[in-house]
């Protein structure tokens, strides 16, 4: 079953529509605001980043100035995006520093709600809460309803993970509904394509379908490429649980164009993780398997334990079908080590059952 769950930190707009867009040039000269604004709408990751550079330079006091934390922050979001953890997390610490040095408490809560994004993708469950909860308590004090969003958001996808469905979906509609409060279109999708998984996983298909098809309009609206890929990572999931694999290649083919744009690795590896479930399916174990080891290098090099556990999951199942025990049981025992440090209780049961009937 797919989880492509994302928590968000929606502090910069995207066009992200992976069209050349006027003033896509060299950084060339301008305010803070009006390079930062360029960087909100670059097309291309490395040119945001640059912008983003060019604007942190024209800071003055970046410790007394919450801009300078807000972009470092930004350009942190963009590394996330392109699967580089490492620099990701090193540019949300600063940014945190920063913002508790010059005493922005808004910049704090939102360091620390993607501080938690990564503990969460490394698999620290407790460290992840504990950053939540701290940006929560913050955004209490700021009356940011939009980023108290954002968290509730986040505090659900750890819900979801570690099998809580019903907590889960509390607070995946308190959300949305602060997200709705707001207008923001961006949280809003972001809640939509999670609310998705969520009734993929309790096998309410037409709540799933229903829910994605809200979420694509306002996406395509939007122009948004990040988003939509994310929209069709979860359409294919919806098609492969109701049996139309047809349909779910083609929706990968196009999710797959559209994340080689962005050169969105995590997105890469939940397409050839559903790609190889199709194969699985159509009883294909070798075409899986190659898929399968092509996403593992990507989700092991991205951070994201999740994917990585449900990657090693499901190769077992393909060397099992390959008629290979030994290396089905060595996937499934790592599958199972990474779903047990993710507190992930249903998973956990289900890589049990697995290795004891392989044993």
């Amino acid at each position: 079953m797919a989880k492509t769950i994302d928590a968000i930190e929606p502090g910069r707009r995207r066009r992200s529509n992976g069209i050349h867009q006027p003033g896509d040039g060299g950084a060339g000269a301008g305010t803070v605001e009006e390079l930062t604004e360029r960087a909100h709408e670059a097309s291309r990751p490395e040119r945001a980043l640059e912008l983003y550079g060019a604007a942190l330079d024209l800071v003055d006091d970046p410790l007394g100035d919450a801009r300078a934390a807000d972009l470092i922050r930004w350009m942190g979001t963009l590394h996330r995006d392109l699967g580089d953890s490492v620099e990701a997390e090193r540019l949300y610490t600063k940014s945190l520093r920063l913002a508790e040095g010059g005493g922005h408490l808004g910049s704090q809560a939102h360091a620390l709600n993607c501080l938690g994004l990564m503990a969460q993708r490394r698999a620290q469950m407790e460290v992840a809460g504990g950053f939540f909860r701290r940006a929560a308590l913050l955004a209490e004090r700021q009356r940011d309803h939009r980023l108290k969003g954002m968290i509730e958001q986040n505090l659900g996808v750890m819900a979801n993970i570690q099998g809580d469905l019903d907590t889960a979906l509390v607070r995946y509609e308190d959300a949305l509904a602060a997200f709705e409060a707001s207008d923001d279109k961006e949280g809003m999708c972001w809640v939509l394509n999670n609310l998705t998984v969520l009734r993929l996983r309790l096998d309410q298909l037409d709540d799933a379908s229903r829910t994605l098809a809200r979420c694509m309009r306002i996406t395509r609206s939007r122009n948004d490429l990040h988003m939509e890929t994310l929209c069709l990572v979860n359409r294919a999931a919806l098609l492969v649980r109701q049996g139309k694999l047809d349909r779910a290649e083609a929706t990968l083919e196009r999710a797959a164009a559209l994340a080689d744009v962005r050169e969105d690795a995590i997105r890469q590896a939940e397409v050839l993780k559903l790609q190889a479930e199709i194969h699985l399916e159509a009883g294909e174990p070798e075409r899986a398997v190659r898929d399968l080891e092509a996403a593992q290098d990507l989700a092991v090099e991205s951070g994201d334990a999740l994917l990585t556990a449900e990657v090693m999951k499901n190769l077992g199942s393909a060397w099992s079908d390959l008629g290979d025990p030994e290396r089905a049981l060595g996937f499934w025992e790592q599958a199972a080590t990474y779903f047990q440090e993710l507190g992930a209780v249903l998973e956990t049961v289900e890589i049990r059952k697995l290795l004891q009937e392989a044993a």
